[in-house]
């Protein structure tokens, strides 16, 4: 353990070294108490931190468990559920903001920053394929499938309604044999996505200067409760057209069991109401909020 010497009281003391700060250097390997969580647990740490303090999520932890937390009500951690192993790890049944924003910073934020430096100019074999399919993998991982997920996807048989039925994105019969030859396996590696998202999106869509997520959104004017409403519309695959017609709809306070309109757009500000004139939010307004708000969140 390395120190430093300090004067103080005309004696001299040893001081701990200080410990790095958000974004400085760290041993990356170093186990982690939520490493040993499940990988559900800790996808829903990197969506809430789109939302929620770190303060806001240990409270949310330590709530009792509910399937559809999304909604904001309940708690994201299924204590019961997990090995007593890992509960006696955490035996306040909770997860401090401190372990919070350390494994944030080493396995989100540090590891995404770690891998983005790969030269933008270079070929990459996902270019080689057709738009539609890199459309595909864009719209996946809005879905926030993990890259695993959408390389188990991309193997599967072609069915042309991947969307709403069973099957893969991919046709691969019908794609020229010289690509067919890049990727032998029929598969498309996760590691391959990873690197072609980075790349082709993050690294695209961060050239104007700014961090992504520093750009001034519209939705960002709107309250919380609509924004934690179009994101749990996503995770009900519902397309950003569908959304779009939802927010146009007259404002039902019980639109969740009732239907109508989740916006009320009589109630907002005069300030956000003239950001929308049409009241009602467009695809393309939802698709790019979504990707940067949410998706963009994890990988920030």
């Amino acid at each position: 353990m390395s120190h430093r010497s300090a004067f103080r009281g005309g004696t001299w003391s040893l001081m701990r070294k200080p410990h790095p700060k958000t974004g400085e250097k760290r041993v990356l390997n170093q186990p982690l108490k939520i490493d040993r969580l499940p990988a559900e647990t800790r996808g829903a740490i990197q969506t809430l931190r789109a939302q929620y303090t770190w303060q806001g999520i240990e409270e949310l932890s330590a709530m009792p468990f509910n399937a559809k937390w999304r909604t904001g009500s309940g708690g994201f951690v299924d204590w019961d559920a997990l090995p007593l192993t890992v509960q006696e790890i955490f035996p306040r049944r909770r997860l401090a903001k401190s372990s919070l924003h350390l494994w944030f910073d080493l396995r989100v934020r540090q590891a995404t920053a770690g891998t983005i430096n790969f030269p933008p100019g270079r070929p990459l074999k996902i270019d080689r394929l057709p738009a539609e399919v890199r459309v595909a993998i864009r719209l996946l991982r809005d879905w926030q499938y993990s890259w695993q997920g959408i390389g188990e996807l991309s193997a599967l048989p072609f069915n042309p309604k991947w969307k709403s039925e069973c099957g893969g994105f991919v046709d691969w019969n019908r794609l020229p044999v010289v690509l067919q030859k890049l990727f032998p396996n029929r598969r498309l590696p996760y590691m391959t996505l990873r690197k072609w998202f980075i790349l082709r999106v993050l690294h695209l869509a961060s050239e104007t200067g700014r961090r992504p997520m520093e750009l001034r959104l519209k939705i960002d004017q709107l309250p919380a409760e609509v924004r934690s409403a179009i994101e749990d519309f996503r995770a009900a695959h519902f397309t950003w057209q569908r959304i779009e017609e939802l927010s146009g709809l007259p404002f039902n306070p019980k639109w969740r069991t009732e239907g109508g309109g989740f916006v009320n757009w009589d109630g907002l500000s005069i300030a956000a109401r003239r950001l929308f004139p049409k009241r009602r939010l467009s695809r393309s307004t939802l698709h790019s909020w979504f990707g940067l708000r949410v998706c963009l969140a994890a990988a920030a």
